[in-house]
């Protein structure tokens, strides 16, 4: 299962495609909400379901609200899992300016792509 929001949606559905093809599947779930009010009635049934999960942001990877997402799923759900947490953050470097530098800071598509097929592999 794929944890993510915003922006990062229509990227992991490109990256999808490309798992489709290597034969893995991959159920995206848009997060509406974190901390507090993260939508545990929704993510859980995944996890128990197919005992890995991905997290996909573009916030830094430390403190982070996906860092926090992870502990929840470790400290709660962690017998449910089958493999470690995958997390896919922005790099912990001061915010780039600009688009190729965006690119180095940002998980990129071909990032997804590969974290899915070692996560898929594990």
């Amino acid at each position: 299962v794929v944890l993510t929001y915003g922006n990062n949606v229509p990227l992991v559905e490109k990256a999808q495609e490309e798992w489709g093809k290597m034969g893995i599947s991959a159920t995206i779930i848009n997060l509406r909400t974190l901390g507090v009010a993260t939508d545990w009635a929704t993510i859980v049934p995944w996890i128990e379901k197919l005992g890995k999960v991905m997290i996909l942001e573009t916030e830094r990877k430390t403190g982070s609200a996906g860092a926090d997402l992870s502990a929840g799923i470790a400290e709660h759900f962690f017998r449910l899992l089958d493999a470690p947490i995958k997390r896919l953050s922005a790099r912990d470097i001061p915010t780039a300016a600009g688009k190729l530098n965006e690119e180095f800071e940002l998980p990129q598509i071909k990032d997804i792509i590969r974290a899915g097929r070692e996560l898929a592999e594990f």
